[in-house]
């Protein structure tokens, strides 16, 4: 896809809210013939694929509107968009408002309305101040120095350098802290895809700089230095600190309700990745903190509905996890009515990769809560509606689990064929390793001789034996990660 203004306003377009687009829509179709033009190309950018030139020049035609100046239409509507974006977002953004009120008093400035001019600062700096926006409350005091000296205030012209001083000590520690904050992302990131000895090392004397700087008692710096051990101890796999750290992150947030104002979906995210350590580290702590998570997106005074689709998305998929784990098959089962529901409601905003791992998991639990038929149903979703590079691994277990479900449903006669072309998929893939062999080998023989009970207990002792031995092999071990087929082998053993 080329990177053009088509390829831009369709990105931007696309990345707006419901509500946004509602009042986008408002303020265009204010205007009169040009302007409705403008609000034609809005829809068509609107739809689900961009729209390509021919697709743009065929509407235009339709509404008899001239396609010649197409391209600057496309500017026009971008600069629209933006604008209203600005507009809407100045009444719940404070750097936003801040910055308004910047310009408002460059304008005062330009009229020589100089008294007025520094009335407006000294109103904007206290915003800047409290919301720490330090570059702008630079950029606040050099327009009133030049306001005292038109003036021939120079004494408070002089003053105002201290200040400035004051200020600027204040942008270089949070650039201080925020650089180190950034090198600790860029450390989980290089360190999660291939972690050696040396980069943890580095890691390790990254954070030590991280404990030597000027402690401040101002938001910002607190929130970098937080994040840069929330990363820490998240590769080191030190989960209690991870926890503590997190918790701390959050206090800050709450303690600053402005910053939460402002930034809805980052104080959602780190309320995540606490609930998702707390499952991992003490599933009774989980449970008791789920309800309230489920209650943030009401708490919230913008950007309501992402933030519900998100604690939608991860509360169920922690909830689902957890149930599978605990190996609570028939409650995971009643889960998946409110999720599909869930996914019914928000679907043109859930992502097409989390929405495949939601039906293997619809799946999973359907299967060992022998709900067979609803799970071989999710099976065939899975392969049938979804890619296979959406999700090779999943869909490589699915193919397995076709197979596996059949058998439970008694479908001998499609065992052959499907071992076949599950074999084909799987060689062609470079996807056909000891467990999957195994396991093709295994349904094979017992669709052979079904009715043999005796003959059948010594088939499912044997592949668990086996299946044990690969779940210590670190090349084999992540198929069971995917799906326990070493304790659908045990189950099977316990019915005979």
């Amino acid at each position: 896809m080329k990177k053009d203004k088509s390829y831009e306003l369709y990105q931007l377009v696309q990345s707006l809210t419901p509500s946004e687009k509602k009042f986008i829509r408002r303020q265009l179709s204010k205007y009169e013939l040009e302007q409705t033009k403008e609000l034609l190309l809005f829809d068509l950018f609107n739809h689900h694929k961009e729209p390509e030139d021919k697709e743009l020049k065929i509407a235009y035609q339709l509404k008899k509107y001239s396609p010649e100046y197409l391209s600057a239409d496309k500017n026009k509507l971008y600069e629209a968009v933006l604008e209203g974006l600005s507009d809407l977002n100045a009444a719940y953004s404070n750097e936003i408002s801040a910055n308004d009120g910047l310009q408002k008093a460059i304008v005062l400035y330009e009229k020589k309305l100089f008294e007025q001019c520094i009335k407006q600062i000294q109103k904007v700096k206290k915003q800047a101040y409290i919301f720490e926006l330090w570059g702008l409350y630079i950029s606040l005091l050099h327009l009133e120095q030049r306001c005292h000296r038109v003036l021939f205030q120079f004494d408070l012209a002089e003053l105002l350098m201290q200040e400035e001083i004051e200020i600027f000590g204040k942008q270089q520690l949070l650039n201080q802290y925020a650089s180190i904050h950034y090198k600790s992302i860029s450390f989980r990131v290089k360190i999660g895809k291939a972690r050696s000895g040396e980069q943890v090392s580095d890691f390790e004397k990254l954070i030590e700089q991280l404990t030597k700087l000027e402690k401040s008692n101002d938001f910002y710096p607190q929130f970098n230095r937080l994040e840069s051990f929330c990363n820490y101890y998240f590769v080191k796999d030190e989960l209690q600190s991870e926890m503590s750290v997190n918790s701390e992150l959050i206090s800050l947030m709450q303690n600053n309700p402005w910053y939460i104002e402002d930034n809805p979906l980052n104080y959602i995210a780190v309320r995540t990745r606490l609930l998702g350590i707390q499952r991992r580290l003490s599933p009774e702590l989980f449970w008791e903190s789920l309800p309230a998570f489920r209650l943030l997106p009401k708490q919230l005074s913008k950007q309501k509905q992402t933030a519900e689709v998100n604690v939608f998305i991860f509360s169920h998929t922690f909830e689902l996890d957890q149930l599978l784990l605990e190996k609570n098959w028939n409650r995971a089962f009643q889960l998946i009515e409110p999720v599909e529901k869930g996914i019914e409601k928000y679907r043109e905003q859930i992502d097409a990769n989390w929405l495949v791992s939601a039906v293997f998991r619809f799946a999973y639990a359907s299967t060992f809560s022998a709900n067979y038929e609803r799970a071989l149903d999710y099976i065939l979703k899975l392969l049938n509606d979804f890619p296979a590079t959406l999700r090779p691994d999943l869909n490589k277990v699915g193919l397995l689990l076709q197979i596996l479900l059949h058998y439970e449903l008694g479908n001998y006669r499609l065992l052959p064929s499907l071992i076949a072309n599950a074999k084909y998929h799987l060689k062609k893939n470079d996807q056909l390793y000891g467990c999957e062999n195994l396991l093709l080998a295994f349904f094979g023989k017992v669709a052979r001789n079904k009715n043999e009970k005796s003959n059948l207990i010594q088939q499912y002792a044997d592949l668990l034996t086996k299946l044990q031995k690969l779940r210590q092999d670190s090349f084999e071990k992540k198929i069971f990660e995917i799906f326990d087929f070493e304790y659908w082998a045990e189950h099977k053993i316990s019915l005979l």
